[in-house]
């Protein structure tokens, strides 16, 4: 996680078009700030439609039949997970591939917003506020589809938290 705050450096009280005149009037007050999050992805278990274990209460495992790779693409019909490393197990024995086996997609998330304060009386200020989410617009891809022998299996297909974007006036007193 990384943060700032910043404040532009015009207007009364700066360096820059501290004369007051119309320009330090117009570009004074305003503050940059955001969070820049880096999220590594959650595990996920790869699991088989059905045991073949002949166990009613055996979990759902399946096969490590090799190495599990990630090409890493993302989206619909986009392979994240090779399908070439896991398999149903065979008849009558447990899958050998335990919890957690497999690295989900991470998050890049850039939360930003842009502030100007107006002094309207001695003890009345008002607040102009811009504040946007995920401003870089990058999808949030979900886990990739994890039961064997499924037709999206080892595929992304949903992605959230699109940006949002909040334009307010705060009024304090």
């Amino acid at each position: 996680v990384i943060n700032h705050v910043y404040e532009l450096p015009f207007g009364k009280g700066h360096n820059l078009l501290a004369n007051r005149g119309i320009a330090g009037s117009i570009l004074g007050g305003w503050q940059f700030s955001g969070v820049f999050r880096y999220l590594s992805g959650t595990y996920l278990t790869v699991g088989a439609p059905t045991t073949n274990a002949n166990c009613a209460s055996c979990s759902v495992t399946s096969q490590i039949v090799g190495t599990p790779v990630y090409p890493g693409l993302y989206g619909p019909g986009q392979l994240y997970l090779s399908q070439s490393a896991f398999a149903q197990e065979p008849v009558g024995t447990r899958g050998n591939s335990g919890r957690d086996n497999v690295l989900g997609p991470g998050q890049t998330v850039y939360d930003g917003n842009l502030v100007r304060k107006f002094r309207i009386k001695e003890r009345v200020t008002a607040e102009f506020r811009f504040e946007a989410t995920n401003v870089t617009n990058h999808p949030h891809w979900g886990s990739p589809s994890a039961t064997v022998n499924s037709a999206t299996f080892g595929q992304i297909t949903t992605a959230s938290n699109p940006r949002q974007a909040l334009v307010a006036m705060r009024l304090m007193f």
